[in-house]
């Protein structure tokens, strides 16, 4: 045989067995799941992220967003990089993207960010994984941290402690590092949950309590978190916190007590007390309730809709309890149905998504769909015509809502007595 041809014919021995590998380094094992690997590019911090959780992102950062597969459902940092094409596909100028390349894409946060924002994702490669993957969002909560550009906390937030401190009403986020002396702002009335995380926004277990109980109370605490609600016009609260850990001392959250905002009707996420109204703490529950209907089967802020209607349907509920909550829930959910909110998302995840807004479970879909029976019939009916109105329904309906929204407590399980 000649040299030329002998070249050309182990050169196409070589292409042969360099395609398969390649393609089976691409195709690999099969996915077991999505992550997010999001990196701060200012300090280097990685932390990664289910697919269908929604991620906090610092507003006037720039981040390194990657999308990254497990092969296994108990490993929790990506090993396998899924190429992709990325997309603005809300928040616009509160974010703007980058460089990309492979799988990966660059964020930036504008200076004022404080909403939410998507990116869109549409899967570049032969990977073995379910079609439903392919495509589909990564969803960020923009948050401005306070006392952002003025040096409050400054180089005092060496312990690496903060606070995110989230309205449950408004759902507004911000974080507040607690090497400062700043004091969040807590009206009579307003219920937050005060979480406590490291430098990198990871939780840190600890105990909570108050030092003055009349200003304040807790109404339930978790590992890193606690829900607060504001008794009182003025004065201020501290609340105590222990880290189990021994990296981090003990210390104290301060809160300035502030006016209730009743009445005001330039708040429609506080809408005051529009009617017949003689029990506060039962409005002021519809009023969470309500809000976080809205958040979870609309996707959106209650400030986004029209005063009058925030006012009525929190009044629906005050009024009718539990019947009129479940009312409401019904034609959110017909309306989400309707404008098609959750279109184009695999039916695990918008089932995933509603079992930890209104449920407050903390597995992933994966998870879920194993364990819960439940879930799997939701997953599997969700694309009929009123799945996701049964779905939504049956979970508002059910004891584990009632019980984890304290609905007996305010009085919620019956209708109101004037």
């Amino acid at each position: 045989m000649k040299r030329t041809a002998f070249s050309i014919a182990a050169a196409v021995l070589l292409l042969a067995a360099v395609v398969p590998a390649a393609q089976a380094a691409e195709q690999g094992s099969r996915i077991a799941a999505l992550q997010v690997r999001v990196q701060d590019k200012a300090t280097g911090d990685v932390r990664f992220r289910p697919i269908d959780e929604r991620i906090q992102l610092e507003s006037g950062r720039q981040y390194r967003i990657s999308l990254v597969g497990t092969e296994s459902l108990s490993d929790h940092r990506g090993d396998v990089g899924i190429n992709a094409r990325f997309a603005e596909a809300a928040g616009r100028g509160a974010i703007s993207l980058g460089n990309s390349e492979g799988n990966w894409v660059i964020v930036d946060t504008s200076n004022n960010s404080n909403g939410n924002a998507e990116l869109s994702y549409q899967v570049q490669g032969n990977y073995n994984m379910p079609a439903a993957w392919r495509t589909g969002h990564i969803r960020f909560d923009l948050v401005r941290q306070v006392g952002q550009g003025n040096g409050s906390g400054g180089g005092q937030a060496a312990s690496g402690l903060a606070v995110r401190v989230e309205n449950l009403a408004t759902g507004r986020t911000e974080f507040v590092d607690l090497g400062g002396n700043e004091r969040i702002p807590l009206d009579r009335g307003e219920r937050v949950r005060v979480t406590l995380v490291d430098s990198a926004r990871n939780p840190v277990e600890a105990d909570f309590s108050l030092l003055d109980r009349q200003g304040a109370q807790i109404e339930r605490t978790g590992g890193n978190w606690v829900i607060l609600r504001g008794l009182d016009d003025t004065g201020r609260v501290q609340l105590t916190y222990d880290p189990e850990s021994s990296r981090y001392n003990s210390g104290r959250i301060s809160f300035a007590l502030g006016e209730d905002n009743a009445g005001n009707p330039g708040n429609p996420g506080n809408p005051g007390n529009p009617g017949n109204v003689t029990d506060q703490d039962r409005w002021s529950h519809a009023q969470d309730l309500t809000a976080l209907l809205y958040r979870s089967v609309l996707q959106q802020d209650p400030r986004a809709e029209g005063q009058r209607n925030f006012r009525r349907d929190v009044q629906l509920v005050y009024d009718q309890g539990y019947d009129g909550l479940r009312d409401l829930a019904r034609d959110l959910a017909e309306e989400a149905r309707d404008r098609r909110v959750f279109s184009n998302r695999p039916s695990s995840e918008v089932v995933g998504t509603l079992y930890r807004d209104l449920l407050g479970r903390t597995g992933t879909n994966d998870e879920l769909y194993r364990e819960d029976a439940g879930f799997r019939r939701f997953v599997n009916t969700l694309d009929d015509r009123n799945g996701l109105v049964a779905m939504i329904d049956a979970i508002v309906g059910s004891e584990e809502f009632r019980k984890n929204h304290d609905l007996d407590d305010y009085g919620l399980m019956r209708s109101a007595r004037y």
